[in-house]
């Protein structure tokens, strides 16, 4: 056997992988399939709260685009979190940003419904049509 068998052999053996997670409980958070996971709607239900606790859009922005980034969001998911800034602009940039992020982009339609306004309507599917044709 090489070294790196060798190594590759100690890090198991000590209840680690080979990124060095501890995992000798059993309880892999990493994955979902640890007993202590967080279900969808509960991450989502924090995410919202940590956003609606913040007293400025500027705070919730980044919040929200953290939270998007993180991972795939649907898109009721998205028009939700839309719904809690105060400015339109706000909305439709979170909007925007969020919509390469969002794994069901089939169903983006309903973003549209947190504005107020018919014209940040059309700005995001002029957004939407220009992203598609790239």
């Amino acid at each position: 056997q090489g070294q790196d068998d060798q190594d590759d052999y100690s890090q198991r053996r000590d209840g680690r992988d080979n990124s060095g997670y501890d995992n000798r409980n059993g309880n892999d958070r990493r994955n979902g399939n640890g007993n202590n996971s967080l279900s969808r709607e509960q991450t989502f239900q924090l995410t919202l709260s940590a956003i609606q606790k913040q007293s400025f859009d500027t705070e919730r922005l980044k919040i929200a685009k953290n939270a998007v980034f993180q991972g795939n969001m649907l898109s009721s998911e998205i028009a939700e979190i839309a719904k809690l800034f105060s400015f339109e602009s706000t909305k439709l940039d979170f909007a925007k940003y969020a919509y390469a992020y969002t794994s069901d982009k089939q169903n983006y339609v309903l973003v549209q419904n947190a504005f107020q306004f018919s014209s940040s309507t059309s700005e995001l599917q002029d957004f939407i049509a220009q992203y598609k044709g790239h």
